[in-house]
């Protein structure tokens, strides 16, 4: 069985640095880090379509432009990480 090591954690934090996504390292920072929620926030709204929903490979097997479920399930994962459901973002309304 394998232990984590002390030096596990700075090598786990340089992995997003070297070849993440902006939103999967503002979420890194936000939840490991002390960062600014606010910064992961801002990232996830870079995949809002017009319509209010999300897409535009927010989930990275995903990459068409529309708005689509997955991203959606992923945005709540985030809203969720970050306790972030008072959000506007996650407030969309289709009408």
């Amino acid at each position: 069985m394998k232990t984590v090591t002390p030096e596990a954690p700075a090598s786990a934090e340089r992995h997003p640095e070297r070849g993440a996504r902006l939103i999967d390292r503002s979420r890194f920072a936000a939840l490991f880090r002390d960062g600014a929620r606010t910064r992961a926030l801002d990232a996830l709204r870079v995949h809002q379509n017009s319509d209010g929903g999300l897409g535009n490979a927010l989930e990275p097997d995903l990459r068409g432009p529309g708005t689509q479920p997955l991203p959606v399930e992923v945005a709540f994962r985030v809203f969720d990480e970050l306790d972030a459901f008072g959000d506007p973002t996650a407030h969309y309304d289709a009408a």
